[in-house]
């Protein structure tokens, strides 16, 4: 197997060699989501990874650590641009035959974090981003930020498909 190149790659050989020892490391890069899932990693902010890696006796490596990073979006209701830090632990296993959905693959004498980090701060971003509980979003007929300033059209607009049920009398 060749060796793997890439930010979040981690040489492994000094913990393979002292099984049960934590050994430190730090990597540092960014994470690129692909698709545009409205909130994701921020590309501009390195995320930093700094851990321990522990071999154990079966040959399989465990990974201990805090990945600090930012994630971007829109607010759901208003729009505005959001970035906000976002700090995970991480708590890994890396085996040389993975598990689907439960371990990572151990390379010979690495291990890429990558898809790690990126699982965990998936986990942990929000699934619709929101600049603020009580936001007003937009207006949905002259399309003004409502958390700025009242909007009147939406009051004074109907639809007028809809005036026939006002003559209704439920008496």
């Amino acid at each position: 197997m060749q060796p793997s190149v890439g930010p979040f790659v981690v040489d492994t050989r000094r913990a393979q060699r002292n099984v049960g020892h934590p050994e430190p490391f730090q990597v540092a890069g960014s994470l690129e989501v692909e698709g545009d899932p409205g909130v994701m990693p921020d590309p501009e902010t390195p995320v930093v990874v700094v851990g321990t890696l522990q071999s154990l006796s079966d040959g399989s490596i465990v990974v201990r650590a805090d990945a600090k990073g930012a994630w971007v979006g829109q607010c759901r209701r208003c729009l505005r641009q959001l970035s906000e830090p976002l700090d995970v632990q991480l708590n890994e296993v890396f085996e040389a035959e993975p598990e689907e959905g439960e371990t990572y693959q151990l390379g010979d004498h690495s291990i890429d974090l990558e898809q790690a980090v990126r699982d965990n701060f998936i986990l942990d971003m929000p699934l619709l981003a929101l600049c603020a509980q009580d936001c007003e979003g937009i207006c949905a007929v002259c399309g003004a930020d409502r958390n700025d300033a009242l909007c009147h059209c939406a009051a004074e607009q109907t639809d007028p498909r809809w005036d026939a049920l006002n003559d209704l009398d439920f008496s």
